[in-house]
């Protein structure tokens, strides 16, 4: 209600700006001295649901660990709201540590199973093969499984990743947040190196 009542009165008029307002109404709910409020999470999840409703972001990443491939669902229905107001729907893709867990969460949920081949000498990914898991809207999510944060990096080069988001993993610092980070950095240096 307070993030509802802040976008009204900001005279917000579209989806992302009203999620931004929405966010600075869930972050006057974080305990002051929490964790929550520290590290400014009804921001932040208002500002992720902004990035995912704006047009230019086009593809979505969820990178967990295989332990927490699960919490893949929220990814789905993030996309699935987001959609309901974007002229493009938004691509997501699930991208993870080993092939094998990718695989199982894929048949088990319906995704789209890619299996990939990366080159540690070109730096080049092949894809090996895809495998759709059903008909519906489910199998237009692809789930990648990486060895390692290089092969990792490259699928999210391959599927050109506008915004991503970690998982609560026990491993964040030795592949999530490494492979995120190193795709993000290669990113914005391309950019400026292009300009």
């Amino acid at each position: 209600m307070v993030g509802c009542a802040i976008a009204i009165k900001k005279g917000c008029k579209n989806a992302a700006d009203a999620a931004e307002a929405i966010g600075i109404g869930l972050q006057s709910f974080c305990i002051p001295g929490s964790v929550a409020d520290d590290r400014k999470v009804g921001l932040g999840h208002g500002n992720l649901a902004a990035m995912l409703l704006r047009e230019e972001t086009k593809c979505f990443a969820f990178l967990a660990g295989h332990e927490s491939f699960a919490a893949a669902e929220g990814a789905i229905k993030i996309a699935a709201k987001a959609d309901k107001v974007r002229k493009e729907p938004l691509r997501c893709i699930l991208n993870g540590l080993g092939k094998d867990a990718a695989q199982i969460i894929s048949r088990i949920n319906g995704f789209t199973y890619v299996q990939t081949q990366f080159d540690y000498y070109t730096g080049e990914l092949k894809v090996v093969q895809e495998i759709a898991y059903s008909d519906g809207p489910r199998a237009k999510v692809k789930c990648y499984g990486a060895d390692d944060v290089r092969e990792g990096v490259a699928i999210m080069w391959k599927e050109g990743v506008d915004v991503s988001i970690t998982g609560n993993s026990t491993n964040p610092t030795r592949f999530q947040r490494s492979r995120r980070c190193s795709y993000h950095v290669e990113r914005r240096c391309r950019r400026i190196y292009h300009r």
